[in-house]
């Protein structure tokens, strides 16, 4: 078991040029702006799924998530856990609903980045312990109840993240409660292994997807793929992190 700890350590340089951004949304996600006060009833809705925008920064200490695999995680047996190393450029997001009166609410829906997932944050603990360093600066009043997260014990509640780590599909399950999951994104186009660094096993992948013409590597977004997203794929890998 990895040790679960995150600090205000970890925040150590602001790189708001390299903020990955969402993309797409469907089902009941839907992008809003937190009110400083999210404890639980505060902020209710039995049809929105909120997301938001958090922090932007480079790791100083490595960060420990709760999952790193793609597929589905419905229970504990698929979850695989995993660690972003120092020096990483990540971007952090918040899922969260909180269904009016507390009466039970199913939500289903997902949430496309134009970066990589990385990893996710799911359980009351790191939630908790991340949301000081990781958390959105406007945001001072979090929910810190027993079941804050994503609870995988039973089958109300499971995520999936897809093949190529740019989506994240949820079914949450609320009721007196609210449901959580922190989304750490990698903040470097480059980083199409997903790994968060930027090396060669990046520049192989590029050239997979080129092979393929996957829209992904459409680096200078003119619709095509070919050897002008080469070139621009070129100088966000020679930028780095």
């Amino acid at each position: 078991m990895l040790t679960r700890s995150v600090t205000v350590a970890l925040l150590t340089a602001f790189a708001p040029a390299a903020l990955a951004d969402i993309v797409a949304l469907g089902g009941a996600a839907v992008i809003a702006l937190p009110p400083d006060d999210i404890t639980l009833d505060a902020w209710e809705s039995s049809t929105e799924a909120r997301a938001w925008f958090e922090r932007d920064f480079v790791l100083s200490a490595a960060l420990d998530l709760d999952v790193v695999n793609s597929g589905l995680v419905q229970d504990a047996t698929n979850v695989v856990e995993g660690q972003v190393p120092a020096g990483v450029a990540i971007s952090t997001y918040m899922l969260r609903v909180d269904p009016v009166g507390g009466a039970a609410v199913q939500y289903t829906g997902y949430v496309t980045f134009d970066r990589p997932i990385l990893g996710v944050l799911i359980h009351r603990g790191t939630l908790n312990g991340s949301d000081a360093a990781l958390g959105a600066p406007t945001v001072s009043h979090y929910n810190k109840n027993t079941n804050r997260g994503v609870d995988l014990a039973d089958d109300d509640d499971s995520l999936e993240s897809s093949a190529d780590r740019r989506t994240v599909t949820f079914l949450y399950t609320a009721g007196n409660y609210t449901d959580d999951m922190r989304i750490v994104v990698s903040s470097c186009l480059a980083d199409l292994a997903a790994d968060g660094l930027v090396d060669f096993s990046d520049y192989l992948e590029f050239l997979n997807l080129y092979e393929v013409q996957d829209p992904r590597i459409d680096f200078n977004q003119d619709g095509l793929v070919d050897f002008g997203d080469y070139l621009e794929f070129l100088n966000h890998y020679d930028a780095g992190c």
